[in-house]
């Protein structure tokens, strides 16, 4: 399921977008994050993939406003969403949209998973 942002005028310029997944396409090495990605498919997780901001809408809080209505749609139907942080730097943020971080900050994959549930999801 693709969410995207797009502006309101005849253009509908692409803004950023975000995709969905009901199952993750990630394999990892790390026996952590397998067991991590595991537990999550197995519980029916939705899987959040592909964040993406062009660089002149980021800053002004289009990312936070694109992940808050899809994870409010995600866990809706699925109680529980994950994704994966390439980026180390930007694990503050996603924890400031409620997420979990579910890897250890050192592991073998260089890739951090993050989950929301509906008990931890900041609206």
């Amino acid at each position: 399921t693709p969410y995207h942002f797009v502006t309101s005028d005849r253009s509908r310029r692409f803004h950023g977008g975000i995709l969905a997944f009901a199952r993750s396409p990630e394999h990892f090495v790390d026996p952590r994050n397998i067991e991590a990605s595991e537990e999550l498919d197995a519980i029916g997780a939705g899987y959040i993939s592909c964040l993406q901001v062009l660089p002149d809408h980021q800053g002004h809080g289009t990312g936070s406003t694109l992940m808050h209505r899809a994870l409010a749609t995600i866990l809706d139907e699925h109680s529980s969403g994950w994704g994966v942080v390439s980026n180390r730097e930007l694990l503050p943020w996603y924890r400031s949209l409620g997420a979990t971080i579910k890897s250890p900050i050192e592991n073998r994959d260089g890739l951090w998973i993050v989950n929301w549930t509906t008990h931890n999801a900041t609206p």
